[in-house]
């Protein structure tokens, strides 16, 4: 997905949001290259709870892909090969 947005959609950026609680995901997307850009509290979710957020934003030139991908693979191993 990471090279798809890159590569082909030509695209220089890439944002995504999540809890600030949910560490390991965070640490897996700074593994990419994700760099926290912005912290949210009391951020209104999709079912009207108030939580924590994080937004991580993944620049171009900064991405690795190929680390993540990896990390992911070890962790759950529902990919193997790749």
């Amino acid at each position: 997905m990471i090279e798809y947005t890159f590569n082909d959609l030509n695209m220089e950026s890439i944002i995504s949001m999540t809890q600030q609680s949910n560490i390991p995901n965070i640490k897996l997307m700074a593994t990419g290259g994700f760099k926290i850009k912005e912290r949210f509290k009391n951020h209104i979710d999709g079912v009207g709870f108030k939580v924590d957020y994080v937004k991580l934003e993944l620049k171009k030139k900064y991405a690795t892909p190929e680390l993540c991908y990896q990390k992911a693979n070890l962790k759950y191993n529902k990919y193997p090969g790749s």
